[in-house]
């Protein structure tokens, strides 16, 4: 009977051994954090350019550079591409298609989307992409955009509700 209860005590203690140090690679690892829920749709290790300092898209200049055609999209969740590489949104697929012919000037294609934006939240995204220089200004509306009461969160993360033209 001491045999079989020395034999257990030893598996326990081997079990709780190997179970500590596989957590302590994991910890170490940071597998938990990788796996944790972003707080935002895109997770910044996976997703973002290094060098860029928004969720939308890579780092591009203030003002647009010579020889240089600018567009920048305007829209919400479907321009912002939530769940998606950056690069697989639809401005960035534009922005790569039209770059493919070498003998016109560079194109840039700015995403200026975000995730629940209706057409009053993307007049000043229309006003920043003037400012930027862009050549080009492509809006892109989803049949919710142009709601009359749309939903609203304040500051505080309560719901209000805002009426068209206000």
């Amino acid at each position: 009977m001491k045999k079989v209860a020395g034999s257990f005590i030893i598996s326990l203690v081997a079990t709780v051994f190997t179970l500590a140090i596989v957590e302590l690679g994991f910890r170490a690892l940071g597998v938990g954090q990788m796996m944790a829920k972003p707080r935002h749709d895109r997770p910044r290790l996976y997703f973002l350019p290094e060098d860029s300092s928004t969720l939308q898209d890579r780092h591009y200049d203030a003002q647009k550079p010579p020889e240089t055609f600018r567009i920048s999209v305007v829209g919400d969740s479907f321009t912002f591409g939530p769940y998606l590489q950056f690069d697989d949104t639809f401005p960035k697929r534009l922005e790569r298609w039209l770059n493919l012919n070498r003998n016109q000037p560079k194109v840039e294609v700015v995403n200026r989307g975000f995730s629940g934006f209706s057409t009053k939240d993307e007049l000043p995204q229309v006003l920043k992409a003037i400012e930027a220089g862009s050549d080009l200004i492509v809006l892109e509306i989803t049949l919710n955009d142009a709601e009359l009461d749309p939903l609203n969160l304040n500051d505080t993360g309560t719901e209000t509700r805002y009426h068209f033209g206000k």
